[in-house]
Parts: C-alpha cells; structure tokens; sequence
C-alpha cells in the first residue's frame, strides 16, 4: 500500500517475511540500527512465524522504519492472556525526525489496541517520551532473589547445533514455566531467539526434573533466566546448577511461590512501557516482570 507521509511517498508493508528480497532489505536495517544483528537466522529456523509481524515502510525498495508487533500468549495466575509486544523498532537515520514511527504505530494500536490484553515494549532513554504520546505509562518491573545452597546432580548441556539437543528444547519450549506467575506459553520463537544469539552456552536439560532450564552463572549469583516444563521444588532443581561458591538466586521471571523470596526493583536495562485495554494496572499492582525470554 502506497502512503504519503510529509509529503514523500513509501510503501507500506506488513507480513512479507517469505519474500525474500523484503527480508533482505530489513535484515539490513536491522544490521544497520542495531549493530550489525540480522534476523535471518532466526527465520530460517522457522521462527519468524505470523505470530511476529513487521510493520514497515520501504522507499523504493530499501526498508526505512519498522515496528514489531509480537502476538503473545502468557499464563496470569493460571488465566490466559494475550499481550502484544512492540520490538525492533528503528528507522533508517537518513529517514528519521519525519513522521514515520509516528506512522507505524497508529498502524499498530488500530490493529491490536482493542484485539488483546494489553501492550508492551522496552524503550532506551533517547525516546523515553515518545510512547506516552500514544497513551503508554512506564511499568516498574521487580526481580526476585534469594539465597541458595548448592548441590550435586545430574546436568545435561544442551548444545544447540546439535539436532537431538535442539528437539529437547524446542519439545520443552512449548511448555509454560510451572514455577512462573507469569508465564509464557505455545510459543518457541522468542525463546529460540535468546538461546540461539545470547545464551546458547547457558541451556541445560535435567532430565530427574524433566525440565530446560536457562541460567547462567554470575559471580557468586546463579541467575536464571526461564524454565520450561519440570515438576518439584524450585530451588531444589537449580541448587544442582549452581557452582560450589554460589550463595545467591535471582530469577529472570516472577515465582508463583514467593516465600523467602526478596524484591528488587529492576533499575538496569531498557524501561518498560504499557498499554492495558481496560485503561487499568495491567497486572492490578502486583510485584511481577514480564519474562526476560519473551523480550524482543
């Protein structure tokens, strides 16, 4: 579709994944805005599903801007909702300061403003009052954390180029964090995204729990990231990943079970925005951050 923004024509384009020569052009405009990252890979993997639609203007045909809308299904409390995530969003900088982020979002929340539970994305502080202008307010995220003995078991790590290794995560993957009060579920995509381009060292299957389990060790701290299927206690299962001189949990989730769990405020990173259907708190006040695995 051919739109006019200030007076210069683009085309506007949306769901063009499987064309090849699109795909391309935005693999260069992701390479471009976000230090040489191509989502290529991701796509060959079959990741880059109709769950995960670019919203993007081409000039001629080089893509210029894009917005990301990520159709998510999360696990609240054991109720399920639908939240769409905005990622990827960038513009050619010989195209930026012309209205067309403007352009792509209003494309974006008249598609899914009313269509699911709410909206979110994480901004950096160069455009931090940019999303309120369409109705977003910043959410405080809370990271849990608490002390941790560490034990002997059995540990299997997974090595992702590996067939038989990959199909126990992607088997794993479909299902939702037990542990989590918010987790993500029926969808492989973003969680492949993270272990194929940042955490492909940190995946590990332990098979007496029947459970993937993502973390990584920092310091004297076992972090982890997301778990996928499992059953029994939570810190039983990751004492067995942690290194002997580890004294200290943090999770990249939020626990169902809180107990001896303490509350940090996320202060590092990228800062989240909502936007709710209702108007309301999109989690009713609650202490919770939206998995680190499903961010894009």
């Amino acid at each position: 579709m051919k739109v006019t923004i200030y007076g210069r024509e683009y085309r506007f384009e949306t769901a063009f994944q499987h064309r090849d020569a699109m795909r391309q052009s935005f693999n260069r405009l992701s390479q471009l805005c976000f230090e040489g990252l191509s989502l290529e890979r991701w796509y060959q993997n079959g990741c880059w599903t109709d769950n995960s639609v670019p919203y993007t203007l081409f000039d001629g045909e080089q893509a210029v801007s894009n917005v990301f809308a990520h159709r998510m299904d999360f696990f609240l409390n054991g109720e399920p909702k639908c939240f769409v995530q905005l990622g990827t969003v960038m513009t050619h900088p010989d195209y930026r300061k012309q209205g067309l982020l403007r352009f792509l979002m209003e494309q974006v929340l008249e598609r899914w403003k009313d269509s699911c539970d709410g909206l979110f994305l994480y901004a950096n502080e160069t455009v931090l009052d940019f999303y309120p202008k369409f109705g977003f307010t910043q959410f405080p995220e809370w990271e849990a954390q608490k002390s941790i003995v560490p034990k002997e078991g059995r540990v299997q790590k997974l090595n992702l180029n590996c067939p038989s290794d990959r199909a126990i995560l992607l088997e794993n993957s479909q299902r939702p964090n037990p542990f989590s009060a918010l987790a993500l579920t029926g969808s492989n995509t973003t969680i492949q995204f993270h272990c194929d381009y940042f955490l492909s060292d940190n995946v590990y299957f332990l098979k007496d729990f029947g459970a993937v389990v993502v973390a990584e060790q920092q310091g004297d701290t076992l972090f982890c990231y997301d778990i996928f299927g499992g059953s029994g206690p939570l810190e039983e299962m990751l004492a067995i990943l942690a290194a002997p001189r580890t004294t200290s949990l943090k999770l990249g989730f939020s626990p169902k079970d809180i107990r001896g769990f303490e509350w940090i405020p996320v202060l590092k990173g990228d800062t989240p925005f909502v936007l709710s259907r209702d108007g309301k708190e999109i989690f009713g006040g609650r202490k919770l951050r939206f998995p680190l695995l499903s961010h894009t």
